[in-house]
């Protein structure tokens, strides 16, 4: 056999089709009637599905082939490909009485039989291969995947190993090993074999993907795209990779990367709606506002037509606030995702038999760390009443041991458990088995949270608290916790469960500034500007009130306007160009770069008022503004999410800066930026060693947490029905 023959071959063996129909094209080219090209040919055209073309490449070059039972053995592979069973019979009938020794022969008549749907006569084929040939690969890695296809997983590791053990140079047992090992969650082992796989079969689009997966779980996402660009060279058509390249950027922070994949996706998909959804996110990560009108329109128009179609729903809820989707609708998209996560076979847990001396509280989180929500309610847990409750804290993803707010947390529960990594169901066991009486979830529908362990039921009273504005709808959830500003008769009809009304819809565990004598200057901002900040998170802010933001610029003289920064240079040029387009220069505008929160305060202290975002308004980041002392401007919405600032200023006593209309916003503003007196007066009643700020009281707002939680628990022990709860207090 010739060079080219031989090399066309060896990129066969590797899974290079297009390299190997290349050389066999320039074989036949100049000598037509080359037999093994022929065959190998035939082969390559079954690989492509031209199963035509394969068969009559094959039959040509049958006559011709020193060994035709090989061909014989091939053709009936093309044959039982166009489900052509009989005749791909008869023909291996035909080559075994030619040679019945041929391997391949055995492998044909296992995968006939297995096609047939007679498992147990393929696995009968295979085992009577190996007894011809107990040196057989083939023969062991073939037998793996019958036993992988009847669920017998750990017989057909063994099968795999015994394949490598005879045959180190065969790359699909090192595959199915490696794929073994990674849905079994033994990442090593996986890596092992997925990389040993990779260098026999580099083209082989099932390795490349399983590495993808295994370099996703160790957080190399750089790394993972490298694996799906390879892909995508053999698959260029595939938009699940592009997709999946785009996720990883978002994750690596290369938001502008994303939006390129899901553009392009979107683009060439119009109907696959999920590109659509990233892409808007990503549009407001970069305050990208061009056509923003048109993509809150577009994003309204793919949500309703997604409601009306089948498979999974592709859409993170928070997303939906940043532009301002009706609450009506928002209503359904939860109760779509929650449908995502019902399951069918549903364990019924058992509670009977329980006799615990105090009330068992188990809050469920993956964000008892430096997060939003874990610097608000660290303070939280050790504020319990030990003699009536027992604190368990389960944790779905776990920050370096560094963190001190994680550190906190974990000492000041009674019981901390990590759950990290755990699928749905495995949580839920572990959280019945803990005897827990009543479920709090901070996490609801976030990221590395577990919505379907709730659905699952693992405890006898579930309520959702702070972790996101919607309801869950999943029926299994009893009650979720506000306040009567956060939900009233307006927006009630938009959750399904039974309301908690707090006497303050938030908790704020209060956090010390830094003291390293920071001053203006140091930060570049002139001692006698009047500082307007807005720190909430970038994709917060939208055109509207970005634009009344610049009309108060442009009434209050040396005035600036500081603003978060999310380290993405696309973005500081887009808000800085828009600016421009209302008449104000860069220089006014200023950018905070992500600090430790400790610092973060100190330095909030240099900005005099506070400006709070429209669609979704502020709650960490205005309850950080006034433990600064900065007083803080809120627009009061329709939705719980565009009411958040409203909660936080009524804790702290601000009543007077709530504002229910976008004109007296403006006015609330421009009045405190032009009358030193009033503002002034404002910053004395944030003063905490002077005035007690219930919105900080940790204890107190725990024992009205507290009261709740009796509440609902004596309840459930009366085996009444579940009701609204009004825990009265102070506002």
């Amino acid at each position: 056999m010739r060079s080219i023959d031989l090399s066309a071959h060896e990129c066969y063996r590797q899974g290079d089709y297009a390299r190997a129909w290349e050389l066999c094209s320039q074989v036949l080219k100049s000598t037509p009637g080359d037999v093994p090209a022929m065959a190998l040919m035939g082969m390559l055209c079954h690989k492509a599905g031209r199963y035509a073309k394969a068969e009559q490449y094959l039959r040509d070059c049958l006559p011709l082939h020193p060994h035709p039972h090989m061909v014989m053995a091939e053709l009936a592979d093309v044959l039982m490909a166009q489900q052509r069973y009989s005749e791909a019979d008869e023909l291996l009938c035909r080559a075994a009485s030619l040679n019945a020794r041929f391997e391949k022969l055995w492998l044909r008549k296992a995968k006939l039989l297995k096609l047939q749907g007679d498992i147990s006569g393929a696995e009968m084929a295979l085992r009577q291969l190996i007894q011809l040939d107990p040196r057989s690969a083939a023969a062991f890695n073939n037998l793996g995947n019958i036993l992988v296809d009847d669920d017998r997983w750990a017989e057909a590791m063994l099968m795999y190993q015994k394949a490598v053990a005879l045959n180190p140079q065969l790359g699909a047992a090192h595959k199915s090993i490696g794929l073994i090992e990674l849905q079994s969650g033994n990442q090593r082992q996986a890596m092992e074999a997925l990389v040993a796989a990779h260098r026999l079969m580099p083209a082989d689009v099932s390795v490349l993907r399983g590495l993808g997966r295994l370099f996703e779980g160790r957080h190399l996402w750089d790394k993972a795209n490298e694996v799906y660009a390879q892909i995508q060279t053999l698959e260029p058509d595939n938009h699940e990779l592009l997709m999946l390249q785009g996720i990883n950027h978002v994750r690596m922070g290369n938001v502008e990367q994303a939006a390129a994949c899901f553009d392009t996706v979107w683009m060439r998909h119009p109907l696959y709606a999920e590109a659509f959804f990233r892409l808007a996110r990503c549009k407001a990560e970069l305050a990208d506002w061009s056509y923003w009108d048109d993509t809150r329109s577009q994003l309204i128009t793919l949500l309703e037509r997604s409601l009306h179609t089948d498979g999974p729903f592709a859409c993170a809820p928070i997303d939906l606030h940043y532009y301002h989707v009706p609450d009506e609708l928002q209503y359904r998209v939860m109760h779509r995702l929650a449908s995502q996560h019902v399951f069918r076979n549903r364990v019924a847990f058992d509670f009977s038999g329980r006799r615990h001396s105090r009330i068992r509280l188990g809050y469920l989180s993956p964000d008892f760390r430096a997060h939003a929500l874990g610097m608000s309610v660290y303070k939280m847990f050790g504020c319990h009443d030990r003699s009536r409750f027992e604190v368990y804290l389960f944790s779905q993803h776990i920050p370096d041991e560094n963190d001190p707010f994680h550190r906190e947390m974990k000492q000041s529960a009674d019981h901390f458990v990590d759950l990290r990594g755990m699928d749905a169901m495995a949580s839920a066991r572990i959280i019945h088995g803990h005897e827990i009486d009543i479920l709090i979830d901070f996490g609801g529908y976030s990221m590395h949270a577990k919505p379907a362990i709730l659905a699952l039921k693992p405890a006898p009273v579930q309520v959702m608290m702070f972790g996101q504005p919607d309801t869950t709808a999943i029926p299994q959830v009893d009650y979720f916790v506000a306040d009567d500003n956060l939900i009233d008769t307006d927006n009630r009809k938009y959750y399904s469960e039974k309301i908690i009304y707090l006497p303050h819809g938030f908790i704020c565990s209060p956090i010390e500034p830094a003291s390293t004598g920071l001053t203006r200057r140091q930060l570049g901002i002139p001692d006698d500007a009047f500082v307007f900040c807005s720190f909430c998170s970038p994709y917060k802010y939208e055109p509207t009130m970005f634009t009344l933001w610049m009309r108060l610029l442009t009434q209050v003289p040396g005035s600036v306007l500081w603003l978060m920064s999310n380290g993405n240079a696309r973005y500081e040029q887009n808000i800085v160009a828009e600016a421009a387009r209302h008449g104000v220069e860069a220089a006014r505008i200023l950018f905070a770069q992500p600090l430790p929160i400790h610092l973060h305060l100190e330095r909030m202290r240099m900005a005099d008022l506070f400006l709070d975002t429209r669609c979704y308004s502020s709650c960490s980041s205005g309850s950080h503004a006034l433990m600064a002392g900065v007083p803080l401007v809120t627009l009061r919405g329709q939705s719980h999410a565009s009411r958040q600032g409203a909660t936080v200023c009524r804790a702290a006593g601000l009543h007077d800066t709530i504002c229910y209309s976008i004109g007296q916003y403006y006015q609330k503003a421009l009045e405190l930026a032009t009358h030193p007196q009033k503002l002034a007066d404002l910053k004395a009643r944030l003063d905490r060693r002077r005035h007690p700020i219930a919105h900080f009281d940790v204890p107190l707002n725990v024992r009205a947490i507290e009261q709740a939680w009796l509440t609902i628990w004596e309840r459930h022990v009366a085996g009444n029905e579940t009701a609204d709860v009004v825990v009265e207090g102070g506002v």
